[in-house]
């Protein structure tokens, strides 16, 4: 189901508010993906980073100022 979404947002056969929220929930994946496999890797710069998006709540997550600490 995912992909047939992905597909079709991508394609422009879907379009308007409900695809440009499906494209940001999907930026928002791809950009905690690629900081948590950075943190993971050891990159303070990337800790920092995915320690902000947990106090503030970016990217879609809950704030969980514990998980930011």
């Amino acid at each position: 189901m995912r992909n047939t979404l992905e597909h079709l947002v991508g394609s422009g056969a879907i379009d308007g508010d409900r695809a440009m929220a499906w494209r940001a929930k999907r930026e928002d994946e791809r950009t905690l993906q690629e900081l948590r496999a950075a943190a993971d890797r050891g990159s303070a710069d990337a800790m920092y980073k995915l320690g902000r998006v947990y106090g503030t709540g970016e990217c879609g997550l809950a704030r969980d100022f514990k998980q930011a600490r």
